[in-house]
């Protein structure tokens, strides 16, 4: 699968520095739904490598840049506890280039830490011992080498590069001796994580009971992939329940509050990394305990409306017909008498689970179907027919209820921005926050043109200029900045358009031939940060003349991400621009080596509406919102 950049940060490389671009990193991993456990390995690794680049170094380096980049891998399912899981795999790949010497001992010192120098020791020449001085000398690290012992050990397939030429697009420019305005060669340090995200949340149950081997013995008759916790009696529950609650909603700091609601409502977080608070997916409790029992227990929770919907199951030694008919009146999932079958404890558990779950589902299809009269033909993707002599044509799929594709488009003088954008997420979950981020950029644009007296004027609107200022916004507000979304933003005019990224997958430059300086498709190298990661982000963008037969294709990531296992994204690429036969009407012939996309044969709304089917023809259910953008030149 492609690799999407989510950030390009360039500082100063001073100590000072390095705490921004390591909270930088942890920002995007976060937001993405990295582990807890592999965010601070990969904070580690960029602290000691970063520091010993600042502090060791023989030709000191003046800049340090990091990027992070992300690949979604090929989808599985599977997972201990329930074989339908469906589990996304994601790679994250973090480097940090410099322009300072080279530490030359990196190689070698990797090959020791894993085992793999198998040079003997005792023959070393004088030369080479000399040699393994300097070495030394220029990689020092604290004087010991162990902060590449610690680098090794927690990602051991890091790579080391030297000298490469930094990429233009990438590279923001800082006032760097002798590099003038071109991009410096630099020395490129970068490791990658792998992580999952699951369809559904891990399990966590609370046993109430007072007998403490009874305790013990129920939390061993659940399976291990659910989350026990026990109590020694209803009120201790209670009482961890409300506490918890309590430091959840008001004893946390702003940040807290902010990291509290990012482990709930991200859409790439991991379900398993639940926040332990006092919220719970079932209870299994006793009847006759001390300071308040079973049937007490029950009524309070009914009477809270945060924790009614609890399922509930009594596990009693009270075979009494009178009380079990209290708890049945209770609204509790079953009543079960001790001593209790292992088999029949854990099929009571799974019933229970499995009624709650739909219960909730059915919850979720009634608000889905409720938001739906009022967000679905707002989030529609509605453009102009035509833009600054540009033909456009849209075309969109939502999975089940819609999710977070959303277009915008506003004049600016005699342009126009239009704007793609995709909040990571499905469902009425990624539907809201695409309707906050919607309304988000029309305040924002709207309030920008208010304090700005130039900004009705075009010429005077620096796109670039608005990312940043946008994504400063963002990083700022508490509930948007807990989302993730890419985007890519077009300014058009009469002679071409500016275009720019922050996030989002590259898009696609159609043209009329397969000339050898004139490709069919080019894939535009068109990369910048996530926004709201980080205060100061810059962003670049390229201008691009558009002549009469070529294209512009936009898309969201649902297009690369959802197609078959086995298939690349540029071989689809490929058939798409082959459709010549079906517009043509041959649908008998094979796949053409190249497609004269301006052809009259194949109009632009026919073509887009062709691709749209062929990728519903391989991928007849998507599982991510897809979104086709085609501007035409006319």
């Amino acid at each position: 699968m492609m690799d999407t950049l989510l950030l390009t940060l360039t500082r100063p490389a001073s100590l000072n520095e390095i705490k921004t671009i390591r909270d930088a990193a942890t920002n995007v991993l976060t937001k993405c739904g990295v582990d807890s456990a592999e965010v601070n390995k990969a904070k580690l690794v960029i602290s000691e490598w970063a520091t010993n680049i600042v502090k060791h170094a023989i030709e000191p380096a003046t800049f340090i840049q990091l990027m992070v980049s992300q690949a979604k891998l090929l989808p599985s399912v599977g997972g201990v506890g329930n074989g339908n899981d469906e589990v996304s795999s994601q790679r994250i790949t973090i480097s940090l280039q410099d322009n300072s010497s080279y530490f030359d001992e990196f190689n070698q010192r990797q090959m020791r830490v894993n085992g793999l120098n198998k040079s003997n020791p005792t023959t070393t020449s004088e030369d080479d011992e000399a040699r393994a001085n300097t070495q030394q000398a220029s990689l020092s690290f604290g004087e010991s080498g162990m902060g590449l012992d610690i680098i090794f050990n927690l990602f051991a397939d890091c790579k080391y590069q030297r000298r490469l030429r930094a990429s233009a697009q990438t590279f923001s420019k800082l006032p760097i001796q002798g590099c003038g305005d071109s991009a410096p060669e630099v020395n490129r340090f970068s490791f990658s994580l792998q992580y999952q995200t699951r369809s559904q949340a891990n399990v966590r149950i609370a046993v109430v009971e007072d007998e403490p081997m009874m305790r013990e013995l129920i939390k061993g008759y659940l399976p291990s992939y659910y989350e026990v916790s026990v109590f020694n009696d209803g009120l201790a529950f209670l009482q961890h329940v409300e506490q918890n609650s309590i430091a959840d909603v008001n004893q946390l700091s702003s940040e807290q509050t902010a990291q509290h609601f990012r482990q709930h409502s991200k859409p790439h977080a991991r379900p398993h990394s639940r926040p332990q608070s006092g919220v719970y997916d079932l209870v299994i409790s006793d009847i006759s305990m001390p300071n308040l029992d079973g049937l007490n227990l029950k009524k309070r929770l009914a009477a809270d409306s945060k924790l009614s919907h609890i399922p509930f199951i009594f596990l009693t030694a009270q075979d009494d017909f009178d009380v079990e008919m209290q708890a049945n009146h209770l609204g509790i999932d079953n009543y079960l008498i001790k001593p209790v079958q292992k088999e029949k404890l854990r099929l009571s558990v799974e019933r229970a689970l499995i009624r709650h779950q739909q219960l909730e589902a059915e919850k979720k299809a009634r608000l889905n179907r409720s938001l739906d009269n009022t967000l679905n033909q707002a989030l529609k993707p509605e453009v102009s027919d035509s833009i600054c002599g540009y033909q456009i044509h849209a075309r969109s799929f939502s999975p089940k209820t819609g999710g977070g594709d959303f277009v915008y488009q506003q004049a600016i003088g005699d342009k126009t921005l239009l704007i793609l954008a995709d909040v990571m997420g499905h469902d009425a979950q990624a539907k809201l926050f695409a309707h906050s981020f919607s309304g988000f950029f029309s305040g924002f644009l709207s309030g920008l043109s208010l304090n700005t007296q130039p900004f009705p004027q075009a010429k005077c609107f620096d796109l670039t200029a608005m990312m940043t200022a946008l994504s400063n916004k963002l990083f700022e507000d508490e509930l948007l900045s807990c989302s993730m979304f890419t985007y890519l933003a077009l300014l058009i005019d009469e002679q071409g358009l500016e275009i720019a990224s922050a996030g989002h997958p590259q898009p696609l430059l159609l043209t009329a031939s397969s000339t050898a300086d004139m490709p069919i498709y080019k894939v535009l190298n068109v990369q910048g940060a996530l926004a709201g990661v980080c205060p100061g982000l810059e962003y670049q963008s390229t201008y691009l003349s558009i002549q009469l037969g070529q294209q512009l294709l936009l898309f969201t990531d649902g297009l690369t991400d959802c197609l078959p296992k086995d298939m690349k994204p540029n071989a689809f690429f490929d058939q798409l621009l082959s459709l010549k036969s079906t517009c043509q009407g041959h649908s008998d012939e094979a796949f053409l080596p190249e497609f004269e996309i301006a052809s009259k044969h194949c109009s632009a709304e026919t073509f887009i509406e062709l691709s749209f089917e062929h990728f519903l023809t391989l991928c007849p259910k998507p599982n991510d919102d897809v979104t086709l953008l085609l501007l035409t030149k006319s």
